[in-house]
């Protein structure tokens, strides 16, 4: 079994469980790394982890602590010339922020949580067939038709309340427009960037150091240099009404082990496509405020 290195630990902690429970070798995926704190996933850098035993493969789409996107159709085509070695993609970071399309990735298992695309707090996973067919059976009761993945371990009755939400939610990205939806939090991105990156002896920035839609979504990580991370984050919650991430973000072998930060964690700043580029720049203002305040 491979994992990255690059998950969240709700991605990665139950394959370290059940390999430990069964005697499964993990292999850590660790990315490849530029000079400018860019972890990325690349083909190359998984090539050496697989062997004809290999029967796992997990990542996420887009690092919640990075926000670079990963080549998934390139990654699942390497792990699928393995005979019957499958790749699960956790989307959280992904679907947000971008549209996903199961059958162009080609991936054998995808999963994201609704409340992440501003719906209910409900998980969807996706299994392509052939994972169906050859892997999985039923955990439902004997006489439920297991012909579907629904019908092999989704148990008792749905929350009618929670997926009521699913299709008001789906509908209304279509009508907004993904491309309208990209175009704007490509614009909030670079503007939030630019101002980073104008400041090199102040901020260190992780990811991609472009706003570029085919490289990045819009979470931009950093950390102020010379101070902690937290007396940052929280100086500006109780200033204003931004709300940023500090620490490890659920994700401490892609924090501590992948970025190292100098302080006690990085500062995550995510934006969707309802946010304008007034906000962004009054966000700007109050990192200002917050580190004149704040003793290194």
């Amino acid at each position: 079994m491979v994992c990255s290195t690059l998950c969240h630990e709700a991605a990665a902690s139950s394959w370290v469980y059940l390999a430990r429970s069964l005697g499964i070798t993990i292999k850590w995926w660790t990315p490849s790394q530029d000079e400018n704190d860019s972890p990325c996933l690349t083909v190359d850098s998984l090539k050496p982890l697989l062997t004809p035993k290999t029967r796992l493969v997990t990542c996420n789409h887009v690092s919640n602590v990075v926000g670079t996107i990963h080549p998934i159709r390139e990654l699942a085509d390497l792990v699928h010339t393995i005979p019957g070695c499958m790749i699960v993609v956790d989307g959280v970071a992904w679907a947000p922020h971008r549209p996903v399309d199961v059958k162009a990735l080609d991936v054998d298992f995808y999963c994201f949580s609704w409340y992440k695309v501003f719906g209910p707090h409900i998980a969807q996973l996706y299994a392509h067939r052939r994972a169906q067919d050859r892997y999985m059976s039923s955990i439902n009761h004997y006489f439920l038709d297991a012909s579907t993945l629904d019908g092999k371990i989704h148990l008792g009755n749905v929350c009618y309340e929670l997926e009521a939400m699913c299709g008001p939610i789906s509908n209304y990205l279509s009508n907004l427009g993904w491309d309208a939806i990209i175009q704007q939090e490509t614009v909030l991105t670079k503007v939030f960037l630019d101002y980073l990156l104008s400041r090199p002896t102040v901020y260190r920035v992780f990811g991609k150091r472009t706003a570029d839609p085919s490289q990045r979504v819009s979470i931009v990580i950093f950390e102020v240099l010379g101070h902690k991370s937290s007396d940052i984050v929280m100086k500006i919650h109780v200033r204003d009404r931004f709300r940023l991430m500090w620490g490890d973000c659920w994700a401490p072998r892609a924090t501590f082990d992948v970025l190292q930060p100098h302080s006690d964690g990085i500062i995550r700043a995510s934006f969707v496509h309802y946010n304008t580029v007034s906000e962004v720049l009054a966000l700007c203002d109050e990192l200002e405020n917050a580190i004149s305040a704040s003793k290194p």
